[in-house]
């Protein structure tokens, strides 16, 4: 365990947090405990991630990889006494594949999703889970009931869905917000919708965006499972009712009928909304009261990162025995690399 105090934290983030900004509540909160560098990794190229040559020279008292899992490799070119990964439910590999976890046996795990944190227990990881809620806010409008925002950044998730999904509602207006995530090509309208679409593209200032969301009633998430869901939770806190398919992150804080709709992106059907105005305002309640439980909790996470790591080794070499039944090239070249790397 690290004595509580002034800790050298190295806190790495994929490179297109940079624009996103989603990792900074978690840095911010580490600021002020902490002294923080950050580094950013291309994830998406998938190549050879470099280290640079001053964090090479430097140790760090804890390592915070949030929604980057580095492999044995490129942990061993950096010098640290704690190792913590923050991995998302929606981009990290199945817990099941458990050679993919090996280098990590010995970090504290921190899960923003219930589901997530339940599977790596499973296997015998040390995980805490913690829900985040943003920033309280001020509703100065429920918004246009006949008003709906898609932040368009799945192809998955299209405006004809979105559509087909609200068939049995009259909805005049849709704000089309179009800014894909990378490598993804997305459907325009059918020409047979009868919406008033407006488009737009990213905003470099975020109150932009936020006026055009809080034009509306409805927000739909815009992914068909996310890592803590930044884009849906803000909505949620600002009164809006989230539409989102019935997955993690989005079903650990969404009550069907209460707080949002939950869809089968499977096997979408039109849906019932019987009482918008009430699932606006239990979300917002909602967000407001669990505002004050992570704020609370929240002062727990640097104590919790220090702590000494007590896996469940047994339970975990058990799995990955399994593991090597199921696929004995994966597991044996997986277990060769940590050994070749490891400290």
């Amino acid at each position: 365990m690290l004595r509580l105090g002034v800790k050298n934290t190295l806190f790495i983030a994929p490179s297109f947090h940079k624009k996103t900004q989603s990792f900074k509540f978690l840095r911010d909160l580490l600021s002020k405990d902490c002294k923080v560098e950050c580094f950013f990794v291309d994830i998406i190229n998938k190549k050879q991630f470099e280290v640079p040559q001053d964090i090479k020279k430097k140790s760090f008292d804890i390592l915070v990889c949030f929604q980057f899992l580095p492999s044995a490799s490129f942990l061993k070119r950096i010098s640290f006494k704690k190792g913590v990964i923050v991995p998302m439910f929606d981009a990290c590999p199945s817990v099941f594949k458990t050679e993919k976890w090996i280098p990590y046996l010995n970090f504290n795990v921190i899960s923003f999703s219930k589901k997530l944190h339940n599977d790596l227990m499973k296997i015998g990881l040390r995980s805490k889970y913690f829900q985040y809620f943003p920033q309280k806010q001020k509703i100065s409008s429920w918004g246009d009931n006949k008003s709906i925002f898609l932040w368009n950044r799945r192809s998955e998730i299209s405006i004809n869905l979105i559509h087909k999904l609200f068939s049995n509602y009259k909805i005049e207006k849709l704000f089309w917000h179009f800014c894909p995530d990378p490598g993804q090509k997305l459907s325009p309208p059918s020409g047979s919708m009868n919406w008033e679409i407006n488009k737009s593209e990213w905003f470099d200032d975020k109150n932009a965006l936020n006026e055009l969301v809080s034009d509306c009633a409805f927000f739909i998430a815009p992914r068909t499972k996310e890592g803590i869901g930044m884009s849906f939770l803000e909505a949620m806190a600002s009164g809006r009712c989230v539409v989102a398919n019935d997955s993690p992150t989005m079903n650990e804080y969404i009550t069907h009928g209460k707080t949002g709709l939950l869809y089968d992106i499977k096997k979408p059907k039109p849906l019932k909304v019987n009482d918008l105005r009430k699932i606006q305002e239990n979300a917002y309640d909602f967000c407001q009261s669990g505002r004050g439980r992570w704020e609370k909790e929240s002062k727990n996470i640097l104590k919790w990162m220090c702590e000494q790591t007590y896996p469940n080794k047994k339970l975990f070499y058990c799995w990955i025995i399994l593991r090597f039944f199921k696929n004995p090239l994966k597991t044996t070249r997986a277990i060769i690399e940590n050994i070749k790397h490891s400290k």
